[in-house]
């Protein structure tokens, strides 16, 4: 359910005596309560994913008018005016064996998740999704979410992705099932820096860590139709030189995991390149 909206009372869905299961609700919004779900009464959501909505007034992901049983799932990444807003009316809901960014504060087993998707400090909680830029809520292998909900609730037999739950002795927290399958991860904080009029300095973050992986990059003047590529590169920068000056230019990323798994593109990065004033490089 994604992508949907309205000016009150949940921007994704309304539920009243309902029952919520391996949904994902995403990317929706409403002007004033519950960006992603609005429940007015005794429902129960259950191995869900509840991720970048939004709302007006209050409770970005989820707002509960009545009693709220959540289990299994994930609350992250949702906002209201730009500010982080999970979870709105706490004493109406149940939380349990659940990830919540920001966490939770009567829950219990309930992780305490970063607003960063990717992360590696010792003793923080990231979500790890596979790429929820580009709408992809699947786990990654470093995912705190996976074998961390409960067995002891009714669970469904299948996820999402029509895979088969429970791989592993307990089920993952949300909507889809991580099987041990190798997903590769697109590249993150991707900046232009040092730009001049004639090169720009591209930097970004790779979290494949095996050590195998490497990245490839295309870049363009911006009314251009096709992409310049740059392949094999095995480091996280890339000087670009031989620019035209005063000129306006797209660039993006992605890694390559192997020879036929490649990651989504990051973010389109857009930069404008200086002008020469006689024989200096003046940046604008």
């Amino acid at each position: 359910i994604a992508n949907n909206s309205c000016n009150y009372g949940g921007g994704g869905m309304y539920l009243y005596y309902a029952n919520v299961i391996n949904g994902l609700i995403a990317n929706n919004s409403s002007n004033d309560a519950g960006g992603g779900i609005y429940n007015n009464y005794n429902s129960s959501i259950t191995n869900s994913t509840i991720v970048r909505n939004s709302s007006g007034n209050r409770g970005g992901g989820i707002y509960a008018s009545g009693t709220t049983t959540l289990v299994n799932s994930v609350v992250w990444g949702n906002r209201r005016n730009s500010e982080v807003s999970n979870i709105a009316n706490e004493n109406h809901v149940s939380c349990s064996y659940s990830a919540v960014e920001g966490g939770f504060l009567n829950g219990t087993h309930v992780v305490n998740l970063r607003s960063d998707n990717f992360g590696d400090v010792d003793n923080v909680f990231y979500p790890w999704f596979v790429s929820p830029d580009n709408g992809d809520f699947r786990l990654f292998e470093n995912s705190c979410l996976i074998n961390a909900g409960t067995n002891s609730v009714s669970i469904p037999a299948w996820d999402l992705a029509n895979e088969t739950r429970v791989y592993g002795d307990t089920v993952d927290i949300g909507c889809y099932e991580f099987h041990g399958e190798v997903n590769c991860v697109p590249p993150v904080s991707f900046v232009a820096q040092d730009v001049t009029g004639s090169s720009a300095m591209l930097t970004w973050q790779n979290h494949n860590g095996d050590g195998s992986s490497y990245c490839e990059l295309s870049y363009k003047k911006t009314e251009d139709a096709e992409w310049i590529v740059v392949d094999s590169i095995p480091t996280d920068y890339l000087m670009l030189s031989g620019l035209q000056q005063k000129t306006s230019y797209l660039a993006r990323v992605r890694t390559v995991c192997d020879m036929n798994t490649f990651s989504y593109y990051s973010e389109t990065l857009h930069f404008n390149t200086g002008c020469y004033i006689g024989e200096q490089s003046v940046t604008i």
